[in-house]
C-alpha cells in the first residue's frame, strides 16, 4: 500500500459504500508495518459508531462440514430479502511461511459478484483462537460502509478456536451428522460458547441429521443446563434457511446492542497479545529475550526464572 494516505478522504468513501475502499481500508488495518498501524487507529475512530445496528454473527466448524457452502447460501438469502452481507472469512496461515491460503472468496463466487455483498479472506497470521486480532476492527469498517449482517467464518473448531464468541453477537457450529465422535472431541470447548447449533448436510442422510440433532441437543441441557436451539439443514438444496434465518431476526428483535461493550473490552485483550507478541519477536524486547533463551540453553537458568526475570525487568 502506497503512503501517503488521506485517512479522512478514505472514511468519507467507506462511509459511502465504497468496496474498494473498504477493502484498502482492511489491508491498512491488518498491516504489520507501525505507519500502517498509526493510519488505520486514525481511520478507525473517525467511522466508529458505537451499537452500529447491525448484525453480527460467527460460524465455526470441523474441516468437511461445509462451512463455505454453508455461509455462501446463508448470504444469498440475506440478499434476496434486501439486506447488505459481507463476509469475513478467516484463513489459517502457515506458521513456517506466514502465508495462506485464501480461497473462501473463490469458493463464494456467486456471493462475491453480488453489489451489496462483500467477501473478505483474512490470514490469522499464526493468532490463536481461530480468528485474527485485527477482526473486530474489520467488523467496525464494515458496519461503517453499511453492511447489515456481517458473517464471520472461523478457520476450525475445537479448545482455542472460541475467542470468536467474543467478537460476535450469535455464534453458531456447523456440525454435520454422526456427532457421536465429534461432540466427544470439543464437549468442553465450542459447546460452552454456541448460541446455536445447524447440523449441514441433511440432504445426505436425514435419519442420520435428526438422531445427530437429539444428541446435541442432549449433551446441550445436560452441559449448559438449559435448551440451546439446534437446526437441521442442507446447504445443497437450501433446505432449513428461513427456519434460521427466522430465528436470527427474533433474537436480535429485542437485542441489547450495549452487550457489545464486552466486546470493546475483549478486542483490548486481543490486542494486547498481539501487540505483546509483536515487541517480543521485534526489536524492542528481542535482544532480551535472546540473551534470557542463552541462558535457559546453557543451563544457567530454568525456563520460569528467565520468565520472572523478563517481567521483573519491564517494571525497571
Amino acid at each position: 500500500m502506497s503512503l501517503p494516505i488521506d485517512v479522512d478522504r478514505l472514511a468519507k468513501l467507506i462511509k459511502e459504500g465504497d468496496t474498494t475502499s473498504l477493502a484498502q481500508g482492511i489491508t491498512l488495518l491488518e498491516s504489520f508495518k507501525d505507519e500502517h498501524w498509526s493510519l488505520a487507529k486514525s481511520l478507525l475512530k473517525k467511522v466508529y459508531e458505537k451499537n452500529k445496528n447491525s448484525y453480527r454473527i460467527g460460524f465455526s466448524g470441523p474441516p468437511g462440514v461445509g462451512k463455505s457452502t454453508f455461509i455462501e447460501k446463508f448470504g444469498l438469502k440475506l440478499l434476496n430479502e434486501g439486506y447488505k452481507v459481507a463476509v469475513l472469512a478467516v484463513d489459517p496461515s502457515s506458521q513456517v511461511s506466514g502465508g495462506s491460503i485464501l480461497g473462501d472468496k473463490t469458493r463464494m463466487e456467486e456471493l462475491s459478484r453480488n453489489k451489496d455483498a462483500f467477501v473478505r479472506p483474512s490470514p490469522s497470521r499464526g493468532h490463536l483462537g481461530g480468528v485474527t486480532s485485527t477482526l473486530p476492527g474489520v467488523l467496525v469498517l464494515c458496519e461503517a460502509a453499511g453492511y447489515d449482517w456481517v458473517l464471520v467464518e472461523s478457520v476450525g473448531v475445537g479448545q482455542s478456536e472460541i475467542e470468536l464468541s467474543s467478537m460476535v453477537d450469535q455464534f453458531t457450529l456447523i456440525a454435520q451428522p454422526g456427532a457421536g465422535d465429534e461432540l466427544q472431541g470439543i464437549k468442553k470447548g465450542i459447546l460452552e460458547y454456541v448460541d446455536k447449533i445447524v447440523v449441514n448436510k441433511s440432504d445426505l442422510e436425514p435419519e442420520l441429521v435428526n438422531i445427530s440433532k437429539q444428541q446435541y441437543l442432549s449433551a446441550l441441557k445436560i452441559m449448559r443446563g438449559k435448551t440451546v436451539p439446534v437446526f437441521t439443514c442442507s446447504a445443497l438444496t437450501n433446505s432449513g434457511f428461513d427456519e434460521l434465518i427466522k430465528s436470527y431476526k427474533s433474537y436480535f428483535k429485542d437485542f441489547d446492542f450495549k452487550k457489545r461493550e464486552s466486546h470493546l473490552a475483549a478486542w483490548m485483550d486481543s490486542l494486547l497479545l498481539s501487540q505483546f507478541q509483536r515487541k517480543l519477536s521485534g526489536s524492542v524486547w528481542k535482544p532480551q529475550v535472546d540473551t534470557l533463551k542463552k541462558k535457559v540453553q546453557d543451563g544457567e537458568i530454568l525456563p520460569f526464572e528467565a520468565v520472572d526475570q523478563f517481567f521483573a525487568s519491564l517494571k525497571e
